[in-house]
């Protein structure tokens, strides 16, 4: 478990961005996709998609890199996951903000992400 991995600093510019992107409707984040996830997730739980044309690491490139550190670093140190892997062909296939309200929540414990090697919650 890594503490306070993202600063304050971090977090606010993260969910500035992702209320920007709610509040803009881009794409994955109009009403149409909301109402969807109100259905999927209910109406106290969104997702802003960083990833979307790879806006995390163009507006976020130095929190890009302190990710990117922390999981080679804990890899190294613990799974041996990423051992022989080419660091330049290993990407952040997602980048999501969630919000939660007051009964929102992940539901189940050792959340993943299907089709990703690592998942960062």
């Amino acid at each position: 478990r890594l503490e306070r991995l993202l600063s304050e600093e971090d977090i606010v510019d993260l969910l500035a961005v992702a209320q920007s992107m709610w509040d803009q409707q881009v794409a994955g984040h109009n009403r149409g996709d909301l109402q969807r996830q109100a259905q999927e997730k209910g109406s106290n739980w969104r997702t802003a998609y960083l990833h979307t044309g790879d806006l995390f690491s163009l507006r976020f490139p130095a929190l890009h890199n302190k990710l990117r550190t922390a999981i080679f670093e804990t890899d190294a140190a613990h799974w041996q996951l990423l051992r022989g892997r080419d660091p330049s062909r290993l990407n952040f296939r997602t980048v999501e903000c969630h919000e939660y309200g007051p009964t929102g929540q992940l539901t189940s414990e050792g959340h993943y992400d299907a089709g990703s090697l690592l998942t960062l919650d």
